[in-house]
């Protein structure tokens, strides 16, 4: 499910990887191996991407 609040979260992938991202969920359990054990509302386990920095700079 495409969550508002998983936006950004290095865990919410697409499910296939055949270049159609439009359906998304989170791979939590399949990145650590264990349950992420809080709903998704009030999920504690949210990391935030990394931003890239410009090539410029700016």
């Amino acid at each position: 499910m495409n969550r508002e609040s998983c936006k950004g979260c290095v865990h919410h992938r697409p499910l296939s990887s055949d270049g159609y991202d439009l359906l998304k969920c989170c791979l939590y359990i399949l990145d650590t191996g264990v349950p992420r054990g809080c709903p998704p509302e009030h999920c504690t386990k949210k990391r935030l991407k990394k931003r890239r920095s410009s090539e410029r700079g700016l």
